[in-house]
């Protein structure tokens, strides 16, 4: 788990992950997030608006894999009034694997309850391959969900629900 996360008026930190020859997540997440779950929120009524930017995940390595419950994610959460980040993964051969009941894949929201845009997500990659996997941005809330960028030179490979 690596995680980067602010709850009250400031910016979630960036991730930056860099590897000479691959990068794999297997089961695990990397997260960057603003904000408060709507379970915290319970926890602190009438607490201040968290205010900030989602900090920035960035992944270059020539081969990333993400399997099995193996997961990225940039929120904006409950009560939360922010700038988006952006989810950025730059390689030659990336893909992400699903064998298993868990989420795999990235997933950029703004839940309900808060107001902001959704993180972007920018992949370029040679070979771009999903199965059983999720490359999504969504809002649930007051503003839009982030933008999406694909940029496949050679050959892009979506199986199974994608």
């Amino acid at each position: 788990l690596f995680s980067s996360s602010s709850a009250g008026q400031g910016n979630a930190g960036s991730i930056r992950v860099q590897a000479d020859e691959s990068v794999r997540l297997t089961g695990s997440l990397i997260s960057s997030d603003l904000g408060l779950t709507d379970q915290e929120r319970q926890l602190q009524p009438g607490g201040e608006l968290a205010r900030g930017q989602v900090g920035a995940i960035a992944i270059n390595a020539p081969s990333i894999l993400l399997e099995n419950g193996g997961f990225i994610t940039a929120a904006v959460l409950s009560g939360t009034a922010t700038q988006p980040g952006v989810v950025s993964l730059q390689g030659r051969d990336i893909a992400f694997l699903n064998d298993d009941v868990r989420a795999t894949g990235i997933f950029t929201n703004v839940f309900p309850g808060a107001t902001g845009t959704g993180s972007d997500i920018r992949i370029e990659a040679s070979r771009l391959t999903t199965r059983r996997a999720d490359i999504t941005t969504s809002s649930a809330a007051i503003g839009n969900a982030g933008n999406m960028t694909l940029n496949v030179n050679e050959q892009l490979t979506l199986t199974r629900g994608t």
